[in-house]
């Protein structure tokens, strides 16, 4: 039967490659934002309680979701940077795009996306290890997406002291293919991080020790050997399954309420987007700007 992907771009389906053979495992995911949707770390969750890691969240709507969904992990409300502190954090509901970044707020504004600010607690990956992954702990990956601030969260870590196995961090501008990356990835090689694959959106880097046990994964993109269907298609069938057998899905089964929360989130998303793109026409801006909304 095939597995189920819930990244993304895939991105667990090649993580899978590389470490779903594992009875134990653990990561660290910056930028969790949602336990299921486009969730790269789901997959693993669902592998058994071998596996767990942390997940770093700042918007309070989504880390309360993960808190909820995800018992076994450490569940973390805090912004990751180059330094200790608390920063002004624009948030865009029913989106991944809250950010500290100028472009990827305008970018988010200028598509009539609401908007709202909120102070959040700032910590350095550093200090993440130091606490959840000491240097005897293995991080098999480290995952990063925040959405232009990927410069100041690499910034924050030593890489010298700690060592994931792998490394994936979002490269691109906001809802584009465009390279947003030369400012951090030289700091990545030059702490002995080689680059194993680009899949349109992310950057994959394998640490020099571990390069040649995992570069045989990344020869080709995510595909039919595989053997994968994507989450949206697995409630799609299990809401199929349902309706044949004249029911309704039913909240109390785990596959049932993974694909009643799918479905729903894709409704709401939908009507989200919806609403922006109505947001956006000029006729709407210039009435907004008359009201003096942003």
């Amino acid at each position: 039967m095939p597995s189920i992907s819930y990244g993304q771009n895939f991105e667990d389906v090649l993580l899978w490659r590389c470490f779903g053979g594992q009875e134990t495992g653990f990561w660290i995911d910056i930028g969790a934002w949602h336990p299921t949707i486009d969730s790269v770390t789901r997959r693993f969750y669902e592998k058994g309680p071998g596996w767990h890691g942390v997940n770093v969240e700042p918007v309070p709507t989504y880390f309360k979701m993960i808190e909820t969904d995800r018992p076994r992990d450490i569940n973390l409300q805090v912004a990751i940077g180059e330094r200790s502190g608390t920063l002004k954090l624009t948030v865009f509901e029913g989106t991944g795009g809250s950010s500290f970044d100028p472009m990827f707020i305008e970018h988010f504004r200028d598509r009539g996306f609401e908007q709202s600010t909120i102070d959040v607690r700032v910590r350095t990956l550093t200090d993440i290890f130091e606490e959840h992954a000491p240097s005897d702990r293995p991080v098999d990956f480290l995952k990063i997406d925040v959405e232009g601030w990927e410069k100041q969260a690499i910034d924050g870590m030593d890489l010298n002291r700690f060592r994931p196995r792998l490394l994936i961090v979002e490269a691109t501008k906001p809802n584009s293919s465009e390279p947003y990356w030369d400012s951090w990835e030289p700091t990545l090689l030059a702490n002995r991080y080689r680059l194993v694959w680009f899949d349109g959106l992310n950057r994959w880097y394998a640490a020099d020790e571990h390069h040649a046990e995992l570069a045989r994964h990344f020869t080709t993109p995510a595909g039919v050997f595989d053997d994968f269907i994507t989450a949206g298609h697995a409630a799609a069938l299990e809401m199929l399954r349902a309706k044949l057998d004249g029911r309704e899905l039913d909240p109390t089964n785990n596959a049932h309420a993974t694909a009643l929360s799918i479905l729903q989130w894709k409704e709401i998303e939908s009507a989200r987007h919806a609403l922006a793109s109505y947001k956006s026409t000029p006729l709407m801006r210039l009435a907004r700007g008359l009201m003096g909304k942003k």
